[in-house]
């Protein structure tokens, strides 16, 4: 976990590399300006001058720096260069830092961190780099929640994604439901049972509520068949004439009604069978409902 500091500016050291590389003069006032009204929104990445790699410079002051005994300890900056410069325009005395133990690990939280904060990040990506910071870094809850500056429930919530149904995680991902429906669905421990709502949900574009009303039907406790209706081991169902008049609900035809068979459905299950089939077939779902009377 790296430690955050206020460090003198005085014992920061720029990067080689990015000492080298030209800085838009306009960008980096407008930078400065901003730091005049708001301050420092992000500390610096920095770690001890002889950890880092490629700066002679740095390495050299540290080794002055070793030889005398109240010698400051050298920082060498790893990111935030551009804010470093901005503290040296506006005289600032001393920078936050958030000190690591070397440059490969501040290198790559600072890359999490900047992913984690992206505009266009979506809620699967989010727990997928929540778990990546956890792996990496071996946050504890606290850690953590101070990393990525939100609340333990916001947390939980998307770790909580990454325990669920994967199929759910992947449609979650491409942004084919939204994180209302993922939650819904994740109820169900049935994966079969999931998969088949998630369908429903992605191919109709359900809401949270409906999903929800779907997952609650679904666990609902079924009542138990009467023990007299059991049938033998081994015995067939026995077959039954159909009832006079079985019209199919979806073609409207009586025709060959031997081969016809009960469907167990739902009456908003069918509603939207029958809307999708109906889009389909280029109809209006009430030219069907017709065909079924």
């Amino acid at each position: 976990m790296p430690k955050y500091e206020l460090i003198a500016i005085e014992q920061l050291i720029e990067p080689e590399i990015a000492a080298r590389e030209g800085m838009d003069e306009t960008k980096l006032a407008e930078l400065c300006e901003s730091v005049k009204e708001i301050g420092y929104i992000h500390p610096l990445a920095v770690v001890l001058a002889d950890q880092g790699k490629g700066s002679a410079e740095g390495r050299a002051r540290s080794r002055s720096a070793a030889g005398k005994r109240h010698a400051p300890v050298r920082y060498e900056i790893v990111d935030g260069h551009r804010r470093y410069k901005c503290g040296i325009m506006l005289s600032h005395k001393v920078m936050p830092c958030l000190i690591f133990d070397d440059p490969e690990t501040a290198k790559q939280a600072v890359k999490l961190h900047a992913n984690l904060f992206r505009e266009d990040l979506s809620i699967a990506e989010e727990a997928a780099f929540i778990a990546d910071l956890i792996e990496k870094y071996d946050y504890t809850e606290e850690q953590l929640c101070r990393a990525v500056r939100q609340k333990a429930s916001w947390i939980n919530e998307r770790l909580g994604l990454l325990r669920g149904n994967m199929d759910v995680f992947r449609a979650l991902q491409e942004r084919k439901i939204n994180l209302a429906v993922a939650k819904q669905l994740n109820r169900v421990k049935d994966e079969a049972h999931t998969k088949y709502l998630l369908s429903l949900a992605v191919e109709g574009g359900a809401t949270a509520l409906t999903v929800s009303q779907w997952v609650s039907e679904f666990l609902r406790p079924k009542p138990s068949q009467p023990a007299g209706d059991a049938l033998a081991p081994g015995a067939s169902v026995p077959e039954t004439a159909p009832t006079p008049g079985a019209v199919c609900f979806l073609c409207g035809k009586e025709d060959n009604p031997y081969s016809m068979e009960y469907v167990w459905i739902h009456p908003w299950e069918k509603q939207m069978l029958l809307a999708q089939i109906a889009r389909a077939a280029n109809v209006q779902p009430s030219q069907l409902a017709a065909s079924e009377s």
